[in-house]
C-alpha cells in the first residue's frame, strides 16, 4: 500500500497536471511566402485573431483519431469565415510551434486537397480529395518530431506546377510512442495558390481511408522496430512536376536536429483487446499490497506513483494476445457472476472480468481463458492511464507515460484469481477515485 506521504505526492501530482500547461503545443504562427499569419489557439481562439487556420475539437490540440473524419483537419468544424492566405507556387511554408513533448515521436507529413473553384470556406475537409506533397520519416537515429522539440518551427514547400485555386493545406505529426494506440495531430489551413501550373494530381485519398495505406504504423513499436524501415502511411508523395522524384516514391527525409532516447516503453492503448509488447523503459515504483488469495474474478488495481522512481527499472513481459472478442456468447442456464474493480488508479479502475459459465467476459467480448480477459480489461485500463498521462504538462508525461506502463503490466501480472477483492476493498476505502 502506498504510504500518506506517496499518497499526498500521487494527488499533488495529478492536481497540477490539471491546472499546468496543457501538454500538447499548437501551431502559434506560420510563414507564408516569407509572410506570417497568426494561427489558431484552441483553448484560446480569440486571442490570436483572424486566421485561415481551421479550427481544432480539442482545446490542447489533442489527437484526432485516425479511424475518423476529424483527422482531416483535427475538428469538424469547417470554420465559417476564416480567412484564405495567398500562396505562390514554389513557396516554403513554416508551421512555428509553440511547444511539443519529447515523448511524441514519429513521422511529419503534409498534404493538399483542391476545394470547389467557390473556395475552402465551409467546405468539409474529409469530403476532399487528398495528395501527398512533403513525407519526412525516421532518419540516422531521429525521428522529425525531433527537430520541432528542438526549433519549434516545420518547414515545407509547395508544389510549383499545381493548377491555380483554392486548396486546403495540410500538415501533421504521428505520435507513434505507444503501440497500438498511434496518435495523429493534423492542422489545415485555407489557401489561393497562386501558379501558372497546370497539374492535377491523381493519386489521392480521402480522410480517415489515407491511414489504411501503409498501415504498419498501427502495431509499430519505435523502441523494438527497425525504424529504419518504417513506411509512414498514406499515398505516395507527389512528385511535383519539377522536383525530379519519379512517380511513387517518397520524399527524401530531412535530418531532425535533435534526439533523445525513448523515454516511455510501448503498450497498446486501443480501446478494443489488441496484441500487443509492454516493456518498462524508464524506473517506476509500484506498491501491491500483499493479501490472501481470493477466488473473485476481477483485476487487481495497483497504486502507482508516476513522480517517483525506484534505483531498478521496471522489467514487464510481453502482453498476450486476447482470444477474439464477439459480442455474443453462449451462456449457460446459470447466471453470470461478476466482480467490479473501484476506481483506484491512475486513469480509472481495471473494467470487470465476468465469468458465465465456462466463459470470461469483459469489455463486451468473450474468453476461453480468464487470463485473456484480464489482459483485455488491463489494457484498457492502460490506455485512459495514457489518456489521462497526454494531458499532463510536458515535463511529466514521459514519466506519467512510464507508470501506466509498469501499472498494466502490474496488473496483467496479477493473474486471474489471485488476492485481488481484499486489496480492491482497501484500496476503495481510500477514497483515491482519480478518474
Amino acid at each position: 500500500m502506498l504510504s500518506d506521504a506517496k499518497t499526498f505526492t500521487l494527488l499533488s501530482f495529478l492536481v497540477a497536471g490539471t491546472t499546468m500547461v496543457n501538454a500538447h503545443g499548437h501551431v502559434a504562427k506560420w510563414t507564408v511566402g516569407g509572410e506570417e499569419h497568426a494561427g489558431f489557439k484552441p483553448s484560446n481562439p480569440p486571442e490570436y485573431g483572424a486566421t485561415a487556420e481551421r479550427p481544432t475539437d480539442n482545446s490542447d490540440q489533442g489527437f484526432a483519431a485516425f479511424t475518423t473524419a476529424i483527422v482531416a483537419c483535427g475538428g469538424l468544424s469547417a470554420g465559417s469565415g476564416l480567412e484564405t492566405w495567398d500562396v505562390n507556387a514554389g513557396d516554403s511554408v513554416t508551421a512555428h510551434w509553440n511547444t511539443w513533448p519529447d515523448s511524441h515521436k514519429g513521422p511529419v507529413t503534409e498534404y493538399m486537397a483542391a476545394c470547389p473553384s467557390s473556395g475552402c470556406d465551409g467546405v468539409d475537409a474529409s469530403s476532399l480529395q487528398w495528395f501527398k506533397i512533403q513525407e519526412d520519416t525516421f532518419e540516422g537515429s531521429k525521428w522529425p518530431s525531433d527537430t520541432i522539440v528542438s526549433t519549434l518551427d516545420w518547414t515545407f514547400t509547395i508544389p510549383t506546377d499545381l493548377a491555380a485555386g483554392p486548396y486546403l493545406v495540410r500538415h501533421d505529426i504521428l505520435a507513434m510512442h505507444t503501440v497500438g494506440g498511434p496518435q495523429v495531430y493534423p492542422t489545415c489551413f485555407q489557401a489561393n495558390l497562386i501558379s501558372s501550373g497546370s497539374a492535377v494530381p491523381t493519386e489521392t485519398t480521402t480522410f480517415p481511408a489515407a491511414y489504411d495505406i501503409n498501415d504498419d504504423f498501427k502495431t509499430w513499436s519505435i523502441y523494438n522496430d527497425d525504424n529504419t524501415q518504417f513506411v509512414p502511411p498514406g499515398p505516395a508523395v507527389y512528385s511535383g512536376g519539377s522536383s525530379g522524384t519519379p512517380p511513387g516514391t517518397s520524399a527524401a527525409p530531412s535530418a531532425s536536429a535533435s534526439s533523445s532516447a525513448p523515454a516511455e516503453s510501448s503498450a497498446a492503448a486501443t480501446s478494443a483487446p489488441a496484441a500487443s509488447s509492454a516493456a518498462a523503459t524508464e524506473p517506476a515504483t509500484s506498491d501491491v499490497a500483499s493479501e490472501a488469495p481470493s477466488s473473485t474474478s476481477a483485476v487487481e488495481p495497483v497504486e502507482t506513483s508516476a513522480a517517483a522512481s525506484s534505483s531498478a527499472p521496471a522489467e514487464s513481459a510481453p502482453a498476450e494476445s486476447s482470444a477474439a472478442a464477439s459480442a455474443t456468447s453462449s451462456a449457460p442456464a446459470s447466471s453470470p457472476t461478476s466482480t467490479t474493480p473501484g476506481n483506484v488508479e491512475m486513469g480509472g479502475g481495471v473494467p470487470p472480468v465476468t465469468q458465465n459459465g465456462n466463459r470470461y467476459e469483459t469489455l463486451g467480448g468473450s474468453y476461453d481463458d480468464e487470463h485473456s480477459a484480464v489482459v483485455a480489461a488491463c489494457m484498457e485500463q492502460m490506455n485512459r492511464c495514457k489518456n489521462w498521462a497526454d494531458s499532463l504538462p510536458n515535463s511529466e508525461v514521459s514519466a506519467a507515460l512510464t507508470a501506466c506502463d509498469t501499472q498494466e503490466t502490474t496488473c496483467e501480472s496479477s493473474g486471474a484469481s489471485v488476492k485481488r477483492a481484499i486489496v480492491m476493498n482497501r484500496y476503495a476505502k481510500k477514497g483515491l477515485r482519480l478518474f
